[in-house]
């Protein structure tokens, strides 16, 4: 299992679930409880005697087949690894209707969560965690200390490379940091998070169509990732690419930021865009939705003030000006 890099906690947006989500969060456990209801009642009608083996064995598949769709997508180790770990919970789940005994559901559950804390812990190397926890806490030095060493350690691990990266990034060390992700790229080339990084890396730099490249590499891979459709975004804007940025933040917001500064950010380039597109009405629709973004705007002018000088700096404090006045006129 691995853990992406995060930035510091942030407030968190109102619109928390994207319509996908929110979708399957309604239809999806009433689907589920009608499913089992009508396959409860069919086994009960063909196999009155041993109704509940028979709606064990049918549980615990259905999960099985269930478990071997949602992880299609993932590398075939990471797939088996996954169904060998469920193993025991679906085993203890099919006794435990068989035999009526909550116990047996209870300890087979209980097994697959230790298999998963234990593979968790023996799947990453202990220094990594320990540096990903000193880069969360602002302590670089010791983080790059710790990261070096779980690269000598586990050099095909990539996510080390990944934050390292990251380490190098917030030093404003540029060309290490894009040394550090064309690293792990080396060792994971679809990893869409290296892209992200690495995007981000050009992005600092004012290398706009390198990181516009990145980006596109990153949403490829990863389609979902409402952060990295921004960022595409925003390097197609800074291009002058104003339709594909539009389209690209559209992507962002409805696909749930999230955050509320990357929420104000991501609806003033849109209202950017669509003022230099042309389309007026639009735009002022967008324009007025910032000021219900405005509680990401001293989130965003804090972390400005915080970092070192960097080539992207200047625009983003001219863009964050605008911002402000725009939402102390509405």
């Amino acid at each position: 299992m691995t853990q992406e890099p995060k930035t510091p906690p942030k407030p968190r947006s109102a619109h928390s679930m994207n319509k996908r989500e929110l979708r399957a969060s309604l239809y999806l456990p009433v689907a589920i409880i009608l499913g089992i209801w009508v396959m409860g009642l069919l086994f009960y009608m063909v196999t009155p005697g041993d109704f509940n083996t028979a709606v064990g064995i049918a549980v615990s598949a259905a999960l099985f087949l269930y478990l071997v769709y949602w992880t299609r997508n993932a590398p075939s180790r990471t797939r088996m690894i996954a169904i060998l770990l469920a193993v025991p919970a679906l085993v203890g789940i099919t006794i435990g209707m068989v035999y009526g005994r909550a116990s047996y559901t209870i300890g087979g559950v209980s097994l697959t969560v230790l298999l998963l804390i234990l593979y968790r812990a023996l799947s990453t190397p202990v220094s990594y965690r320990f540096a990903y926890r000193h880069f969360q806490n602002g302590n670089n030095e010791a983080a790059l200390h710790l990261i070096n060493r779980a690269i000598a350690t586990r050099p095909n691990y990539w996510e080390s490379y990944q934050l390292k990266a990251l380490i190098y990034l917030s030093r404003m060390d540029f060309a290490r940091a894009e040394e550090s992700a064309r690293d792990g790229l080396a060792v994971k080339p679809d990893a869409p998070s290296l892209r992200n990084t690495l995007g981000q890396i050009y992005l600092a730099q004012t290398n706009f169509s390198a990181a516009r490249d990145q980006f596109l590499l990153a949403v490829e891979a990863d389609p979902d990732n409402a952060i990295t459709w921004y960022f595409l975004g925003l390097s197609q804007y800074r291009l002058e690419d104003y339709r594909d940025s539009a389209e690209s933040l559209t992507v962002a917001i409805k696909n749930t930021l999230r955050y509320v500064d990357f929420e104000l950010l991501a609806h003033y380039y849109l209202w950017r865009d669509l003022q230099a597109l042309g389309m007026d009405d639009e735009a002022t629709q967008v324009q007025k939705k910032l000021p219900e973004f405005a509680d990401g705007l001293p989130t965003l002018q804090a972390q400005l003030a915080e970092q070192a000088d960097y080539p992207h700096a200047e625009m983003m404090q001219a863009d964050l000006a605008e911002i402000e006045n725009v939402i102390r006129d509405a």
